[in-house]
């Protein structure tokens, strides 16, 4: 066998039994392509004459010519792939890539709102609906607090202390705190409470302070949505 056909018998392989699309099994190919080029440049004719020192020297050149770390990473995922189909089908008795490392990808930061953006995004919010008045409340307070979205979303009605202006919510290793909370806010909260859960509740069974359309819990992703709805620009969901 060549080494593109062993290339083929993956890629058939993928494309019959792991479901996957056709963009998906083209990338892989690509990478594919690449790495094999690359041995076929050095003179390998197997799979099984590859040590994870010439997949690390293929990397490197890939890295010199300027990949991106995110592109490496994809490439190692691929090569990775490869090499532990090859093992699982007898096509090679080694797999050099079982210890490869990952190459880190850069964590990109979220733009990040001005106090003068905060609060015309907080003007924008409507307050005719159910849901007008959860989002007023949850992004101010979101703002006057700062509250984790996780802390947000586990508050419970009885957590929140309209008169003193305080809310209690559980931290980071379940640790109890007390929260000051602005008038703005609470002033949204009173609102929310007063005419908007309560059409949010529909079997008036759920406890929890923010609830979606269907009266559950609010999720994460539920909030993350929510900001991205108002905000308007990049927000990534592993940010909140």
């Amino acid at each position: 066998m060549t080494l593109q056909d062993y290339k083929e018998s993956f890629l058939n392989y993928i494309t019959a039994e792991k479901g996957l699309s056709v963009n998906t099994i083209q990338s892989y190919g690509r990478d594919l392509d690449r790495y094999l080029k690359h041995l076929e440049l050095k003179g390998f004719q197997s799979p099984e004459e590859v040590t994870r020192q010439v997949i690390a020297g293929f990397l490197a050149d890939l890295e010199k010519c300027g990949y991106a770390p995110n592109s490496l990473a994809r490439q190692v995922a691929s090569v990775r792939s490869f090499h532990k189909f090859l093992l699982r089908d007898g096509l090679s008795a080694v797999n050099p890539a079982q210890h490869l490392d990952t190459p880190r990808t850069p964590r990109m930061l979220p733009d990040v709102l001005s106090v003068q953006q905060v609060e015309r995004l907080l003007d924008v919010v409507g307050s005719s609906t159910a849901i007008d008045l959860r989002d007023k409340a949850i992004l101010e307070l979101l703002y006057a607090s700062g509250l984790r979205v996780s802390e947000l979303i586990s508050l419970e009605v009885s957590d929140v202390d309209l008169q003193a202006g305080l809310v209690r919510c559980l931290g980071k290793g379940s640790k109890e705190r007390i929260v000051p909370v602005g008038s703005k806010a609470i002033a949204s909260l009173k609102k929310y409470l007063a005419h908007g859960r309560h059409r949010l509740d529909k079997k008036s069974l759920q406890f929890s302070l923010f609830l979606n359309t269907r009266g559950s819990k609010l999720t994460r992703q539920g909030v993350w949505k929510i900001l991205k709805k108002y905000v308007g620009f990049n927000f990534p969901e592993q940010f909140i």
